[in-house]
This record gives C-alpha cells, structure tokens and sequence, in this order.
C-alpha cells in the first residue's frame, strides 16, 4: 500500500516544538495525519488560479476491442489560467506525486502513445488533506533543474445544486460518439444507471445516493443488480481452450465533481473464476486475469433533453440510429426521414452497392414535450430527444427500456462541394469519443489514416455524384487494387470461390455543412477482412462525423 505522508511544514515544526519534541512523537504526528490509499486524491482540486483533476486508470469502452485502444494509466487534467493540460500521474512510497504533462499536440488515446513534455513533482503538507499546502515543482523541458516552484493551498471542488438541472440528467462522456449515463433525480435521491462489463456484453445496474450529503464525494449503493457472469476463453496448457464461468461484480461506487462542467464515477471491478471439477488454477493460464482493479468513468457534462422537438417532414435527417440491421456495427442505419403520418424510415447506404436490404419502415409519437419514441420494423424502440445545438443540427440521444444509450449528432440535409477541401489534411474524431484521427488526403490520389498504433492507408476519388470516397483493397496474392472500379469488382465477389481479396474497405463521404475550419460529413462504409469479418458478409458503419481540415497538402 502506498502513502503520502502529510507533516507540518519545518518553519511551523521549528516554531512550536520544544525538546521533548523527540522522534517517536513525530512518528505518531505522522501516522495520523497519513492518507491512506491515492484513490484519496481522485477528483477534482482549485485555487483561484489553479485546478487539478486526478483520475484513476480507466477504459474508454465498456468492453475490449482492438480497435479501441485501452488503458490502465492513472490520467488526469491540469488546468492555469485557463490552459488544460492532460496528464498520467504516479504515487511513489514516500508520498511524492509525479505528474507527466504530454504533448498538447498529442491527440490520442491512451496517453502511452503520447511523448511526456514536462513534469511537475508535487509534495503536500499540512494535518488535513483538504486543508494541505501543495508545493508544485516544474522541470518544463525534461532537463532534470526545477524550473519554477509554486506553493498554494487546493481545496476540493464540490457538487453544486444537481437537481437544478432537471429531473432526468444524461451524464455525457464526448461531445459525439458517446454512450451517455442515465441519471434520474427525486426527493434528495440520485439514482445513476452504470454498465457492469464482461468480456463480450454487458448489462446495467442502478445505484442509489444521498443528495442531501454534503462535500466533494456521494457513495452510491445498489439497488438491483452488481453483477454480471459470462463464459470466457481461457488457455490450458497441453490442452484445448475451454470456455469458463467468470462472475464480474462491481462495488464502492463513487460519484464525484470533475473540473468545470465535469463529474467522475470510479468503483472497484472483482472477477472471481469457476472452475469445473476436473480444473485447479494450476492448470489454467490465468496470467492475462485481473481479479481486481478500479474503473473510472470520465463525463464532461451532465446534460437534461431539451423542451423543443423540432422536426421537418420529410427531410431527411443524418445520424446513428441502432435499427437491427444485419452485418451492420451497432445494427445502425443513419439516414432517417419523419412523415407526418407518424410513420418513417431508416436507412443506410452501402458504398460497395452489395446490401439491397438496407431499409426499414417504423412509427414514432410524441411520449411528451422533451421526447419522442421510435418503434423500428426490426422490434427496436427507442425513445429520442435533443440536447444541445451542433454545426449543422443538434446532438440526440438515443435510450431504450435495457438502458442503452447512444448520443450522437443529428444533422440536416445539406451539401458542400469537396473540391475546395481535398486534397488536404484533417483531423477526424475517433470513434471512442476521446481522440482524433489523422487523415491525409494527398493530391497523387493517395490517403492515410493514422490514430496512434492503428493506420489505414488506400486512395481516393471524387464521384460524379460529389462524394468523396476512399478505398483499399489488399489481393491475397499481395497485389494491391488501385482503382474504384476494380475495388468495386473484387469487393462483389466476397463469399464466393471467387473470392481473391485478403482485405477490403471502401468508405464514402458526403460534406454537409461547414463553419470556416471545422466540418461535418456522413459516412458510410463497408469492410471486410481482420480486424473486421472474414465472413460471407462483409460489415458496414453508418454515422456522421466531425472534421477540423488543418491546411492544403501536396506530394
């Protein structure tokens, strides 16, 4: 375990002990003034001029995907006057905590991927923690000499009036690309609905507080369900795979207030194995098992849904709705039209032009001034409702009776032509909501696709219809595919004998509106090969996305 030890300052020490002032003394001064665990430090701190935010290590997702890049790093935010810096901090034994500033240029996650600028040394003393002095040490260019030394008292930030902002709050981790917490307040009670996460799903448990606590902390108890078993691949060496009973359970659940608008939730994850009779832990490859570790859960914002559903008939709207489309991530379509009828439909468009059956019908009605509810053909429902205003439309929400939830933006039909964009480059946000991804459209026909280790690379073109769509097509005699057309052809024949792909993913843009820089598009897109399927099907992503082009590029 480790500690941080908060003594008093040597000028005081000097001043107010005399001779008997002898060395166990100080050792018991010490022993009660001891924080015991660096999970005290999580949340968010501020002076006038200065803020801290520390959080435990955490995931981006509820569950592993390559794709979605991972991380157990202790992170947190560094913010004076005005100017935020990430960071991933560490606790050593005698109570010294280590910042690592990184790159602000650095826009992935996790941070691992991210150079370390500068570092700050932090040592705290006092006899309370929330009363202490932090003396804060800077070595801003990695040289090894103190660059600046700043000593000021932090005290925690603490929950202002969360019932003011409505009865029903959605607890937002991006400003796209998110999966909201839903949070329903009544009677000095919060109720927050969290994921409990196995390898491959999840479900959702209900978790109680106390408004009326006062302070920086509300503990959050049970209400229905902590728990979650699911069958997981394990290694037996000498032996086949077996699939075994891991029972995940979560506890000690936190809610806590973030830096500005923000909020953080961590709890303890325990995963106890099942072991059938003829198994002991000996045999088992357990080296890849966690049995225990904290989870924290990162929000910008609480948001309510806005009392004004403005919808036009018969536009066609852009977004991601969950419809239970086959061969489709999320089952999401992303093109939907409202009738006045209170009928509609949902679609998608696959770029490949393979899918036929990319369309359903469905109903909605108005459940009341802030929402609306969808009834797909597929048997999903989902109630909606609007939060906020983006470039181009509003940012949605969608939520259904098992708690899932999606917040995405919502987008109005429009169109900007694209050869006054591309070539160039672009920043493009990552599906995990967190980071962006580089995007280079060259002007020799060329484009990459960067986001930390991960990277995808092909060519592109503008349609006579005025998309832009990009494409990559691997032979798997190694030969590389570089025209639409042809791409188009070997794409058709997955699934077939004819099949002479090793991988394949075309993806099509449509630029909807601009505001100087920054841009929104559709996107749809078809893929087929690892890291996606090597199925007879391919699969297809449906959404919108947010740009930021950078400048021109020539090569």
């Amino acid at each position: 375990m480790k500690y941080i030890w908060l003594t008093c300052a040597l000028a005081t020490l000097l001043g107010c002990s005399d001779e008997r002032y002898d060395e166990q003394q100080v050792a018991q001064q010490k022993k009660e003034i001891s924080l015991q665990n660096e999970l005290e430090l999580v949340g968010a701190w501020e002076s006038e001029n200065l803020k801290i935010e520390f959080h435990g290590s955490h995931y981006n997702r509820v569950f592993p995907n390559q794709l979605v890049q991972q991380s157990q790093l202790k992170t947190g935010m560094y913010v004076s006057e005005g100017y935020s810096q990430k960071f991933h901090w560490s606790l050593d034994d005698s109570g010294i905590i280590t910042i690592n500033i990184i790159d602000g240029s650095c826009t992935i996650v996790p941070l691992e991927y991210c150079a370390t600028t500068a570092r700050k040394s932090i040592a705290l003393t006092g006899e309370l923690l929330g009363a202490a002095q932090w003396e804060i040490k800077s070595d801003n260019d990695l040289d090894g000499v103190v660059d600046e030394v700043v000593k000021t008292s932090l005290i925690r930030t603490v929950f202002g009036d969360l019932a003011a902002l409505g009865d029903k709050l959605f607890f937002k981790q991006s400003g796209n690309f998110d999966n909201p917490l839903i949070t329903t307040l009544s009677e000095n009670q919060i109720i927050v609905t969290l994921p409990i996460s196995a390898q491959s799903s999840h479900r959702y448990g209900k978790f109680i507080g106390d408004l009326s606590t006062e302070g920086h902390v509300l503990s959050l108890q049970v209400m229905d369900q902590d728990t979650i078993t699911q069958a997981q691949w394990f290694k037996i060496p000498g032996e086949s795979d077996r699939l075994l009973d891991v029972k995940t359970t979560i506890s000690d659940v936190k809610l806590r207030k973030g830096v500005n608008a923000g909020y953080i939730i961590d709890y303890l994850v325990q995963r106890e194995l099942s072991l059938p009779t003829d198994l002991t832990e000996a045999q088992v490859d357990l080296s890849e098992f966690i049995t225990g570790q904290r989870h924290t859960m990162l929000f910008t914002e609480a948001v309510s849904l806005r009392d004004d559903i403005d919808i036009n008939f018969g536009q066609t709207y852009y977004s991601k709705l969950p419809a239970g489309f086959a061969h489709s991530a999320d089952g999401a379509g992303s093109e939907v039209i409202f009738n006045s009828d209170n009928t509609g439909v949902i679609a998608f468009t696959d770029p490949s032009g393979m899918t036929l059956n990319n369309e359903q019908p469905f109903t909605w009605n108005h459940k009341n001034d802030e929402e609306m509810e969808v009834k797909l053909d597929s048997g999903a429902v989902w109630s909606m409702g609007f939060t906020g205003s983006v470039l181009g439309g509003s940012s949605v929400i969608f939520y259904n009776e098992k708690n899932e939830t999606y917040g995405h933006d919502f987008l109005t039909s429009s169109y900007v032509e694209p050869s006054s964009l591309v070539p160039g480059r672009f920043k493009l946000e990552n599906t995990d909501g967190l980071s962006l991804v580089d995007v280079d459209f060259k002007d020799n026909g060329e484009i990459d696709i960067k986001a930390g280790p991960i990277s995808f690379s092909g060519f592109w073109v503008i349609t006579n219809e005025g998309d832009v769509v990009s494409f990559e097509c691997d032979k798997k005699d190694g030969a590389v595919v570089t025209e639409l057309d042809s791409c188009l052809d070997h794409m058709s024949r997955i699934g077939t004998s004819e099949n002479e792909l090793k991988f394949g993913h075309i993806r099509k843009f449509t630029f909807l509106h601009s505001d100087n820089s920054e841009l929104v598009s559709t996107y749809n897109a078809t893929a087929w090969g690892e890291p996606f399927t090597t199925g007879e099907e391919p699969v297809h992503f449906n959404w919108v996305y947010r740009w930021k082009r950078l400048g021109d590029n020539h090569h």
